[in-house]
């Protein structure tokens, strides 16, 4: 009888242990089935930047990366080195990446904070907690990276100052520069808690904000206020930027057609 109930107790351990086994596999397969276009980070994208001075409007890669390292090692890698460096990214929405760390693909997707909030997608637009995106399985990705980017006009030159919240880590690069770098290994997100940093920008034409976040566990996000507010932000990449040819090339050519005849 001792023999029969040790295997009926051993035969439940292990169906036990099975199912922890097979609940953890489903949870690690549902993170890494994330897939570019599989959430929607997007609902109107009214607010630019809130009453407050937060940016909410940006280009985020889709989805976030996960390296397998903790935040404050995160902090010292580039994941654009082979591509000129994260300080001159110059995303604009649909452009595709391959991260050759990682060798995950990704594409450059529009995301807007108080759009998150409004469709129950994060808990609060400004927080610390704006990565905990339900549809990346909320709170709990470990050793993850993300990057966002938006452009930033003012009609005149501007000294601005940029206030930057993260949990767990951080890296700030304003036209190419490094304006912030907080490489901590696991903190709470606090209002300025990365840093506060002024800054000079350029009047008439878009400025470039880079954010790198950095998790090792738990909550993770960042906040980004800025002061004073700017008078444009662009989250799709603005054409002026990304032209070939100048805008007006074919009109002056077709123009010249037409009167040599």
């Amino acid at each position: 009888m001792m023999y029969t109930k040790g295997v009926v107790s051993m035969r439940k351990k292990y169906f036990l242990f099975t199912v922890l086994v097979v609940f953890c596999l489903v949870s690690i397969s549902n993170i890494y089935a994330i897939k570019p276009g599989d959430c929607k980070y997007l609902k109107d994208d009214k607010t630019k930047v809130d009453d407050n001075g937060y940016i909410m409007s940006w280009l985020i890669l889709d989805p976030y990366i996960n390296d397998g390292v903790d935040s404050a090692q995160s902090c010292n890698k580039d994941y654009f080195e082979d591509k000129g460096g994260e300080a001159n990214i110059k995303p604009k929405e649909g452009d595709e990446v391959n991260i050759k760390e990682t060798n995950s693909e990704h594409v450059w997707a529009r995301l807007n904070f108080q759009d998150l909030k409004d469709m129950a997608q994060i808990p609060a637009a400004v927080g610390g907690n704006e990565l905990d995106i339900s549809c990346w399985g909320g709170q709990g990705p470990t050793n993850t990276q993300e990057y966002m980017v938006t452009y930033l006009k003012w009609n005149k030159d501007t000294t601005a100052t940029f206030n930057v919240g993260v949990d767990d880590a951080t890296e700030v690069f304003f036209n190419g520069e490094l304006i912030i770098s907080d490489p901590s290994a696991s903190q709470n997100w606090g209002d300025g808690n990365a840093g506060i940093k002024e800054v000079k920008a350029n009047g008439g034409v878009w400025n470039i904000l880079v954010v790198g976040c950095y998790e090792s566990s738990g909550e993770w996000g960042i906040s980004v206020q800025v002061d004073p507010v700017p008078d444009e932000v662009d989250n799709k990449g603005p054409a002026i930027l990304f032209a070939v040819e100048p805008v007006d090339k074919m009109s002056i050519t077709w123009g010249r057609i037409k009167t040599s005849y």
